[in-house]
């Protein structure tokens, strides 16, 4: 895949972490308590996006070596990215989850939902692999994209916000991501 397309993927599916972390920013709560959850939000994202990330690069390596051809690959790419753009159209018709401080157990409900919102790198990371992508620079990227997305997702947030921007930003992701793989499918070369 082309290194601007890709990027443009991280970008949509980190979308998806802005809207929690905006959803976060807007619980009230004191300025250090802010600053910290922002960091906290964006670190443990960005972690478990990588991992995830990695985790569907190596599974790309087992599917590779079962060698299948260049139709197989461009509909896995087509079958992923439109089911990734699916459900972040989905999602923004729906609550997302956040977080507060001062929530119960919130260490346990940042790793499952941490978990749930990077399974979408994980598909990523074997269309990457099955592709020929280098996973170098592909890591890095999107561990700035996700980091910076958690943060910009954060700020946005406050207590007086009456409407969730960032809701909008996760449909027309979704939207670019279908497009995204349509046009991977209609230049793949298969038809």
């Amino acid at each position: 895949m082309p290194i601007w397309m890709v990027l443009l993927i991280f970008i949509c599916i980190a979308v998806d972490n802005m809207v929690i972390a905006n959803m976060s920013g807007m619980k009230p709560q004191n300025a250090q308590s802010r600053s910290s959850l922002s960091l906290k939000i964006a670190i443990m994202f960005a972690l478990f996006n990588g991992v995830m990330l990695l985790v569907g690069y190596i599974l790309g390596y087992f599917w590779m070596s079962a060698a299948f051809g260049p139709k197989s690959v461009a509909w896995v790419n087509f079958a992923f990215i439109t089911l990734i753009g699916i459900r972040l159209l989905l999602e923004s018709i729906e609550k997302s989850p956040s977080f507060a401080i001062t929530d119960d157990g919130i260490n346990g409900k940042f790793v499952k939902v941490s978990l749930l919102v990077s399974l979408n790198y994980m598909l990523i990371g074997f269309a990457l692999r099955i592709t020929a992508s280098s996973l170098s620079w592909n890591f890095f990227g999107l561990l700035f994209i996700s980091v910076a997305a958690g943060i910009i997702g954060f700020g946005l947030g406050s207590p007086d916000s009456k409407s969730i921007a960032s809701k909008k930003l996760e449909a027309v992701a979704g939207i670019i991501l279908i497009v995204i793989a349509i046009y991977r499918l209609l230049t793949s070369g298969i038809f």
